[in-house]
């Protein structure tokens, strides 16, 4: 109950605080729609497909090594092995009604064979017989398949259609290299990616399921395939339909990001989706519309399957794949505005993002300057992400539209992408021949030409600038550069370009004044929109200033300021580069934060206000001026509009800076001020993080949690359904470790139906998500349901992608998974997960408490009996400083305790053991005698260890009294095992430590006859089990009673012990199917010893066992198998056959390392 409470207490804590940094952020908003993971867990999910009931998943699994078919309730998150075939099963895909799921499977053929069943059972197996090697299967409609095969594998592929009935059946239809069939609703298309062979003899490769195309034929009457024309760069695949059939989905790969030379199928994935029709009356050729980017690069993600509401697809976020879903129309949402999406593009700072953005934008421009300069972008992001042939397909597009403004832009564009190429080929170590001397040549392909616009004057001479940068020829750049026509109508995208070099250029060569000069132009520029000009003004007066001291850079500011226009962006970003240096150690004083906080509050506009937001901001982290910080951030808050993307950032600045101060103040002990810190995040921006926070303080302060409940269930009526759901939910979890049995179970059922109520709303923020995982951990601890372990950490696993960059999230969530991963059993992956969370900071004791029982736990399963014992007592030393976990000292007691006594630490253990039991004497709670009795039990074993054999024997007789009170041994239960198992197994214990307690002291005839009374347990366990482990005592047993004869001079004993240790020893490795280990290498030792040494007879076999299991040891040469070799060796040669005896086989492998224990001792 102790430990469960721990846990439980540790569970919920980590929901308040799991980290002291103030720059933990909540959840990432950045205003796109992030993919929805459906599965979890430590293998690959792939291969999804949504039942037509919307609730059913089906999907490819290799959890069990070879892939299987699964199906999940997307609500319940549990996966099911569908059916079990015995054999690798693939490419599942559900019927248009839902009641039968095609495959491929290798059970009967190591080809593959097109199988159908039944749906929802798995059952009513039936196969395609007709001997094809089936590849790839799609659905026609509820009653026909379309199905890929070959017939030999040198054969190419065919087109069949199968009739699904009671037994298939087929017919070919179409003679092509395909693969990834998709079938249009209707049942007459069928869109494909060509295959091209790639070799004569073998049949087409499928390592590249993309093409430069797709193609479609009509299933009624193939003919000449028509190519479908989607103008996206990079190869395609993976096509699939929606359910409307207005929409092709489809997979496509930009860059070769596997680095292994080929663009293909294998590479990072990216989803689209085009507008698809084949004429009005559906007979002719296939109309493309505009291409939609659906996911951003940095998801990977293929295999996409439309479902009615939904799309499913398969995305790798790690190692691993799992299965996820979007909405239809992916992370952009379609009724986005023109300038909603314009605003998103401005905030965002990842390329990634910005790609996805760009293609929106691009999808939706309409005339060819719009359409030119999107792409020009395009070029710069895609170069960004080193995805060369997509800025190259792009560069080359826009030579395509044939006017001479973009004919001047492609050049420069396409020879910056040959550059860009050839410069990364060469940092990845490639040999790239006369580097130099192809740059130049790219230089001199380049030439500003009397009739070329503004624009493709400025881009040639800055793309020429770069080349010359690269090369070395600085003198040269510049004068590029410093000959770019930039005054014109030159447009936005050439602009930027030109910022970046000069930015680079300039700043290589500390030339401070030009780059002041470039970016004075671009903030003066006529041509540019006021938040553009803004952005260089506040570039402008960076350089300005960069690295001079405080006087002179506010002289420089203020001569700049005299000679500005007035009202222009510069000369507001001088104001407010003379109000940023104010700000110059931690505590810059009111002063500083009065003057920028006017700023703010006199701007009207937005983009200024969020230029001194930002600046001031980054001003103040660098010093540390949290005060500046907060002012600005709650003033930033209150006057964005709530509907406005701005208000965003705003929230998120916000919640980082606040909260951040109430874990300080909650720290510093500070709890009122927290408090008031909590609740107005929360108010603000509804953060649950805050609400949690402000919770927990006042549960602190004493309040019930049915006061607070109440308080929250009144907000209901104003429409805080969301927030008052999770907080019932949450408050039930905080009454938990108070609970017990059926009232646990019943709190948790509650609290579960608190979160289900708004699931849809909660199920995408991580705290809602670890709370459901905790509330399924503290069930699983009551009940020890594995199925509710499973639900949990299916939780957490999905909170975990949700922390993004909130390391307090990340903390408490690595925690979560790490306590319960111990509680399974599942030690190592627990520990990998607790050594992650130890990584960062802890806010409360009792979350790192439980993290340091949990890994010291660990260490000991894994073998790492020191570390175990060094984490227990660093989780002791925690009780003596953090008064909350002084309740928790006999636990830690008793743990470290333990720890050590494995360590062979056993005067420390001693003296742990000495404290716990002196604490359970004053324990009258009803276990207290169970307690003090395992205890004892301990301490003897622990004084065994230190030399006390005295104190070992009166704690023995203490507990053979305990075993001998019917009141007490019948509180001595284990999971599944009856009282007379438990008492037997004490029995056993008490037995061997008395005996080698004895044994110690001298009293040979008393160890003796303990080892008898052991004997005679362990061959009644062996008898009602058949269990390995007692052979193996059973060995270790007679080894010490020889041991023990020999020391009594009793040659025969020794002898008759001897023998039968050698027949266990051999059972053993009968038993273990020929493994050897140290054990019965110790036994055979045993016996050569007593031999050599008191001419003890053994075994006429003797020398034989002796040199097979030198052999044996003798590889892999480390050094305890030298060490067992080289003493085999010298026993060989010593011992002789003073007895006859029946042969044996040696053992049969070596043993594993570790320094040798005499089974006598053992």
């Amino acid at each position: 109950m102790l430990k469960r409470a721990l846990l439980s207490l540790a569970a919920t804590t980590a929901l308040v605080a799991s980290a002291t940094s103030a720059h933990g952020q909540d959840e990432e908003k950045d205003g796109l729609r992030r993919p929805e993971r459906l599965t979890v867990g430590v293998a690959d999910q792939f291969l999804g497909q949504l039942a037509p009931d919307k609730k059913t998943l089906y999907f490819s699994s290799n959890r069990n090594t070879t892939n299987e078919i699964y199906s999940q309730n997307v609500d319940d998150g549990r996966a099911h092995l569908l059916f079990d075939e015995g054999a690798e099963v693939t490419w599942p895909r559900v019927s248009p009604d839902g009641k039968s799921i095609l495959y491929v499977s290798y059970s009967d053929r190591a080809t593959g064979q097109l199988c159908v069943r039944d749906l929802p059972s798995g059952k009513g197996r039936r196969c395609l017989e007709d001997g094809s090697a089936a590849l790839l299967a799609e659905w026609i409609d509820a009653k026909r398949i379309v199905l890929v095969a070959r017939t030999s594998i040198d054969g190419d592929l065919r087109v069949h259609e199968v009739n699904a009935g009671s037994r298939l059946s087929t017919r070919p239809i179409l003679d092509r290299n395909i693969s990834s069939p998709a079938v249009s609703p209707d049942g007459k298309w069928l869109v494909y990616v060509p295959v091209e062979r790639s070799s004569d003899r073998v049949g087409p490769a499928f390592a590249a399921h993309a093409a430069q195309r797709l193609e479609a034929v009509r299933l009624d009457r193939p003919g000449t395939p028509l190519a479908i024309p989607i103008d996206v760069p990079g190869l395609t695949g993976q096509p699939a339909f929606s359910k409307d059939g207005r929409y092709l989905y489809f997979v496509q790969f930009f860059s070769d990001s596997n680095r292994d030379g080929v663009v293909d199928g294998s590479d990072h994935g990216v989803l689209f989706r085009v507008p698809l029709s084949f004429g009005q009356d559906g007979q002719g050729a296939p109309v493309v519309g505009a291409a939609n980017q659906l996911t951003d690069e940095s998801w990977n993600c293929q295999y996409p399957a439309p479902a009615a509401d939904r799309l499913v697809t398969t995305c790798s976020r790690g190692r691993n794949l799992d299965l996820y879903s979007l909405p239809l129309d992916g992370e952009v949402p379609s009724d986005w505005t023109t300038q909603h999406l314009a605003d998103e593009i401005e905030l965002a700072s990842k390329h990634s993002k910005l790609q996805l953005l760009y293609y929106e934008r691009l999808a939706r421009s309409t005339t060819p300057s719009s359409k030119r300069f999107v792409k020009v972008r395009l070029v710069r992001t895609h170069l960004a992400l080193e995805e060369f042939g997509a800025a190259e397909f792009y560069a080359k597009h826009i030579a395509a539209a044939g006017d001479p403004d973009s004919l001047g832009l492609s050049q420069p564009l396409l020879v910056l992408v040959d550059h860009r190429k050839a410069l990364r080929q060469r940092e990845r170590g490639r040999i790239v021949e006369n580097f130099d001397e192809r740059a130049r040549a790219r230089m001199a392909s380049l030439e500003v030409k009397p009739g070329d616009t503004s624009a493709a004057a400025a881009l040639t001479r800055v793309v020429r600038s770069e080349i010359a940068d690269t090369i070395g020829d600085k003198a040269r750049a510049r004068a590029e550069l410093e000959a770019a026509p930039i005054a014109g109508k030159t447009p936005r995208a050439v602009l930027e370009a030109y910022y970046e070099q000069a930015d680079a250029l300039y700043r290589e060569l500390d030339d401070r004044e030009a780059l002041v000069t470039a970016c004075r132009q671009l903030a003066l520029h006529p041509q540019l929109a006021e938040e553009d000009r803004l952005r260089y003004a506040r570039a402008a007066v960076r350089a300005m200033v960069r690295g001079l001291p405080y006087a002179d850079a506010e002289a420089r500011l203020e001569r700049e300021r005299a000679t500005a226009p007035a009202d222009s962006e510069l000369a507001f970003a001088l104001s407010l580069g003379r109000a940023l240096l104010t700000i110059r150690d931690a505590r810059p004083g009111k002063a500083a934060k009065a003057v920028l906080v006017e700023m703010y509050q006199k701007e009207t506009r937005i983009d200024r206000r969020r230029a001194i937001m930002l600046d001031a901001v980054q001003r103040a982290t660098q010093y540390g001026a949290d005060p500046i910080i907060e002012g600005l951030a709650e003033h930033y808050v209150d006057s964005v509009d709530a509907a406005a993307q701005e208000r965003r950032r705003a929230e998120r600045l916000y919640t980082q800076v606040i909260v951040g101060r109430a874990f300080r103040r909650r720290a510093a002990q500070k709890y009122d001020e927290a408090r008031a810190d909590f609740e107005a995040v929360a108010k603000r921006t509804g953060s649950l993080e805050a609400v949690v926070g402000a919770i927990d303080l006042r549960l602190r302060a004493g309040e019930s949690t049915a006061a607070i409940r109440a308080e929250y269930d009144a907000r209901r009526q104003s429409g805080e359904v969301k927030l008052a759901n999770f907080v019932t939910a949450y408050l039930l979890s905080c009454d938990l470790r108070k609970l017990e049995g059926d009232e646990h179970g019943n709190a948790v059922s509650q609290a579960i139906a608190a979160l289900k109520a708004s699931w849809s709303e909660l199920k995408k923020q991580c705290m809602a998500q670890s709370l459901y995982g905790a509330l399924q951990h503290a069930e699983y601890l009551r009940t020890r349901d594995l199925a509710l372990a499973e639900k949990a950490g299916t939780h957490y696993l999905v909170a975990l992608e949700l922390v993004g960059t909130n390391q307090r999230y990340k903390a408490m969530v690595l925690g979560q998974l790490g306590l319960l991963h111990t509680e399974v059993g599942n030690y190592r992956i627990a520990l990998a997960y607790l050594q992650d969370r130890d990584r960062l900071p802890y806010a409360e004791n009792s979350e790192g408490f439980a993290v340091r029982l949990a890994k010291a736990r660990c260490h000991l399963h894994v073998g790492h009996e020191k570390d175990a014992a060094d984490e227990a007592d660093e989780a002791l030393a925690m009780t003596e400083s953090a008064q909350r976990l002084a309740q928790y000292r006999i636990l830690a007691l008793d743990r470290a305790a333990l720890y050590n006594l494995s360590a062979n630490r056993f005067e420390r253990a001693l003296a742990l053991y000495d404290e716990e039991l002196k604490r359970l004497e004053s324990d009258a709670s009803p276990m207290a005698a169970r307690n003090r009795f395992v205890a004892r039990l301990a301490r003897a074993a622990a004084a065994l260890g230190a030399e006390q054999p005295n104190r070992a024997l009166a704690d023995l007789d203490a507990v053979d009294r305990g075993l001998s009170d019917p009141g007490l041994s019948a509180n001595l239960g284990w999971p599944h095992a009856t009282n007379e198992q438990v008492v037997r197994s004490y029995r056993l214990i008490t037995s061997g430590l008395r005996a080698r307690t004895l044994q110690k002291i001298g009293q040979l005839d008393g160890a003796a006859r303990s080892l008898e009374t052991r004997r005679a347990l362990l061959e009644a366990e062996l008898a009602a089990t058949g269990r390995e482990e007692f052979v193996r005592l059973l060995a270790l047993l007679e080894a010490q009673r020889a041991d023990i004869a020999i020391e009594r001079r009793d040659e025969k004993t020794a002898a008759a012990a001897l023998k039968k240790a050698l027949e266990h020893a051999d059972n053993l490795h009968d038993l273990s199917k020929g493994a050897v280990d140290r054990d019965q290498l110790d036994v055979l030792w045993l016996a050569a010893q007593s031999n050599v040494l008191s001419h003890t007879p053994v075994s006429s076999d003797l020398p034989n066992r002796l040199g097979k299991a030198g052999k044996l040891v003798s590889t892999p040469a480390t050094p305890v198998n030298r060490s067992y070799a080289r003493m085999f060796e010298i026993y060989e040669t010593l011992t002789g056959p003073l007895v006859k005896g029946d042969s044996h086989d040696a053992p049969a492998s070596p043993p594993p390392a570790g320094e040798r224990d005499s089974a006598a001792a053992r």
